[in-house]
């Protein structure tokens, strides 16, 4: 069992961490309620916000503050690169997986294009993966497994990730009915 403190809460930042700390990993954690809890807690600790203390143990993720509530539109991201991979949301403190995760899986870059085909949809070209070339690659998956590596060298006592791919077929059978009784 994971604990996890948001210092600065948010959905964003709870659905982020929820997926790459729980269903990417297969890990259980669960968020702390406050500080108090979090500092006593004997579990495998990681912050995720400015705060860091020396005698902490605990891992900190430097918030970018992209992942507030309350952000209609996120703007585009800093791009990095960090051994030898892309990363999102640079600074002198790190990448910021959590943030750069929630950009890439939303596609909020599609809410608002500056340029639109004439379906008015953001045209391939301009997608922002495509634009830095790495639509190819699992670029959320190597956050993830780089991230899970700090976590597994600070506490060895966390498991090796285990992932689990599901597959569910579905049909739209509502729309069959539309033509039903028609020639």
């Amino acid at each position: 069992m994971l604990l996890v403190k948001l210092d600065a809460p948010s959905s964003r930042a709870r659905y982020s961490v929820g997926h790459l700390l729980g269903r990417m990993t297969g890990w259980d954690f669960a968020f702390a309620a406050s500080e108090e809890e979090f500092r006593s807690s004997p579990l495998p600790r990681l912050r995720y916000g400015a705060r860091s203390d020396a005698d902490d143990p605990a891992l900190v993720i430097h918030a970018s503050g992209w992942l507030l509530d309350g952000m209609d539109v996120l703007p585009e991201p800093t791009v990095g690169t960090e051994r030898g991979l892309q990363v999102l949301y640079p600074s002198s403190a790190g990448d910021d997986p959590f943030a750069g995760a929630f950009y890439l899986m939303s596609r909020c870059e599609e809410l608002e294009p500056r340029i639109k085909d004439e379906h008015g949809r953001l045209p391939s070209a301009e997608h922002f993966m495509v634009r830095h070339g790495i639509e190819q690659l699992p670029v959320i998956d190597h956050w993830m497994w780089r991230l899970t590596d700090a976590l597994r060298s600070r506490f060895p006592e966390l498991p090796e990730p285990h992932r689990r791919y599901n597959h569910t077929l579905t049909v739209d059978v509502d729309n069959a009915f539309k033509f039903l009784g028609r020639p």
